[in-house]
């Protein structure tokens, strides 16, 4: 989020865009130091992921919960992206919500992503068929689960449900990568 903050404090703004960021009130002060309009999330809080236990080390875990945050976050930002009538929805990559909010809205989706970008392919050459289809079979409740709130969404809002591998490798119209691409 960091790098978002300064790319509007050295471009958008500065080139008389107006930017709404929505954050956690933490950043509050820092994000309208770069003249953007801040507006707190009202669902979710600095610390949601050490309430919830995601540290990383379960993507599976991690993919349900984000996606019932989402289901939970998504009518209010919706609303209020309506009301803000933007030209284009930018989200950090472990924001499920603004690629949904650009498929509700049929708006133009940005996606900052400053974590490494893996392939499917990625995966299985690096840990092997047996340890990928492992470590999914020994997290199918997390995975089913996901998979039926996504679902929802997508009935909910008329769109098309974000699938699991979408919620780890970012879909947008353009992705800013400040890693590198997928091999």
């Amino acid at each position: 989020q960091q790098i978002v903050v300064r790319a509007f404090q050295g471009g958008l703004v500065r080139r008389g865009e107006q930017v709404i960021y929505y954050c956690t009130e933490s950043y509050r002060a820092k994000i309208e130091a770069t003249g953007a309009v801040f507006r707190p999330y009202t669902q979710f809080g600095d610390d949601y992921f050490e309430q919830n236990n995601l540290d990383g080390s379960n993507p599976t875990l991690t993919g349900r919960r984000m996606i019932e945050q989402t289901r939970r976050m998504l009518p209010d930002l919706v609303a209020a992206a309506r009301a803000e009538q933007p030209d284009y929805v930018l989200y950090d990559s472990m924001c499920p919500w603004g690629v949904l909010i650009g498929r509700v809205l049929k708006l133009p989706t940005v996606c900052s992503l400053a974590l490494l970008l893996f392939s499917p392919a990625m995966l299985v050459r690096a840990s092997g068929v047996g340890a990928v289809f492992s470590m999914m079979l020994g997290n199918l409740p997390n995975l089913l689960a996901f998979m039926r709130t996504s679902r929802a969404i997508g009935r909910e809002h008329g769109v098309p449900p974000l699938q699991f591998q979408e919620f780890f490798f970012a879909p947008a119209h353009l992705t800013i990568s400040y890693t590198m691409p997928p091999i």
